[in-house]
């Protein structure tokens, strides 16, 4: 249970790291999408572990002053990231959170 956990709150930071570094415009969906896809992929926990860490993030956001309509969005992206990682478990999150991804975002993210 710790191992995914904690496996879930890496795949989080990595992602917040790897969006701050790129300072891409319109990439936040993308990286919220691939950050809850990589944590659903460590497990049953880590998917548990995402879902917690996306809605305290959220909650934060709201009260910093994001719409309902922004943390609904960011919402959107997190399940689909975890829910399609649970269902194709072969697939990387570059290519899941796809229809996320900006146009021109290099290509190591």
């Amino acid at each position: 249970m710790l191992k995914q956990q904690s496996c879930a709150r890496r795949a989080f930071l990595r992602n917040y790291q790897d969006m701050r570094a790129a300072n891409w415009q319109l990439s936040d969906k993308y990286f919220h999408c691939k950050a809850n896809c990589e944590a659903a992929k460590c497990g049953p926990y880590g998917y548990d572990e995402a879902c917690n860490l996306g809605d305290t993030r959220e909650t934060f956001d709201r009260i910093k002053g994001d719409t309902a309509s922004a943390s609904a969005a960011d919402q959107s992206a997190n399940r689909y990231g975890r829910d399609t990682a649970k269902k194709n478990p072969g697939q990387s999150c570059q290519i899941i959170c796809a229809r996320y991804r900006p146009n021109g975002l290099p290509a190591q993210y």
